[in-house]
């Protein structure tokens, strides 16, 4: 895969200010992705760094990154929360597909497709596009400059679990060690659509359609952010006439079905999301009994006329919460 290949992935500055994650970001890059940041969110992360904790300005210097170039127009961007503005302007200079952001919500949908990038959760990020091999080296690379304390990778990994839950558990079985938790609350899920798929799919010999399927409804509530594995042999992703994608079915390299539905209100904006245990993606389908995939998931979303979420029901096999 050549640079030009590669997913572009812009990190906000309260992603850049947060060691670990950040870290994450840059050792999994070699999953598929390129990171980028600009100065507007470089100089924000640096006035949270504090004690003997290295800058992002001089991390950047050495690991040799470029800055993004500074977006344009950031006030065109009026259903997005002011303080965010330049930000996404500076996403959409750097070409990013996915804007990695612990605040997803405060990027409207309208504003993220007049962009065309979409946002996403760090920890959702992750836990699609983070290989396990390259996951495991990560952390070898990170215990290795550890001294206080020192920990082991397997320790590391049970720790990752308190702020990345999902990719703790995507990776699970990598160490026999139980996650560590602390009552964190998970990372709310707004953002993109099938990460895992976005840069990784050639379809009857064209490249880039990870545009057209990362891209197609640019802030769904990130529930689909599972995405495709690497290695699908099949991919399938019909069409609503409007232009909406309506399910995305892979068969992955275990043999096992990973069928999503999506389904989309009358302004076309995402309304609910789920993986039924059978081929089709009729309303019947939608039942925590009827579950099946690697990630089972069933969750419903409102959204207003601007495209911000106001609320979300999110259910597991045994479970269901409601959140405004």
């Amino acid at each position: 895969m050549t640079g030009d290949d590669l997913l572009v992935v812009f990190l906000d500055a309260n992603v850049l200010a947060k060691p670990v994650t950040r870290t994450l970001m840059l050792r999994c890059a070699a999953s598929g992705y390129t990171v980028r940041w600009s100065r507007t969110a470089e100089e924000e992360a640096d006035r949270h760094v504090t004690g003997r904790q290295l800058s992002v300005s001089g991390l950047r210097a050495l690991v040799e990154i470029k800055l993004s170039p500074t977006g344009v127009a950031p006030e065109r961007f009026t259903e997005t929360s002011p303080d965010d503005r330049q930000i996404l302007a500076d996403a959409e200079a750097a070409r990013a597909t996915f804007l990695v952001t612990e605040d997803v919500n405060d990027f409207a949908q309208v504003d993220l497709r007049s962009a065309g990038v979409s946002a996403v959760n760090p920890d959702l990020f992750l836990a699609a596009r983070a290989d396990r091999d390259v996951y495991r080296r990560a952390l070898e690379v990170m215990v290795s400059g550890m001294t206080e304390p020192s920990r082991s990778p397997a320790e590391l990994h049970a720790a990752i679990a308190r702020q990345h839950p999902r990719l703790f558990q995507r990776h699970r079985t990598l160490f026999d060690v139980e996650p560590q938790t602390t009552g964190h609350r998970q990372p709310s899920r707004g953002g993109s659509t099938v990460v895992r798929c976005a840069g990784r799919l050639q379809v009857d010999g064209r490249r880039s359609v990870h545009r057209r399927v990362a891209r197609h409804s640019s802030r769904v509530l990130g529930v689909v952010m599972r995405g495709l594995p690497a290695y699908l042999s099949r991919y399938r992703a019909p069409r609503l006439s409007a232009g909406n994608i309506v399910q995305v079915r892979a068969t992955e390299g275990t043999g096992q079905i990973d069928n999503q539905c999506f389904s989309h209100d009358y302004r076309r904006q995402f309304k609910e999301a789920w993986t039924p245990n059978s081929d089709t993606c009729g309303v019947a389908t939608r039942s925590q009994l009827s579950w099946s995939g690697p990630s089972p998931y069933w969750t419903s979303g409102v959204t207003g006329t601007t495209g911000k979420t106001r609320s979300r029901a999110d259910r597991t096999p045994t479970t269901s919460s409601t959140s405004t």
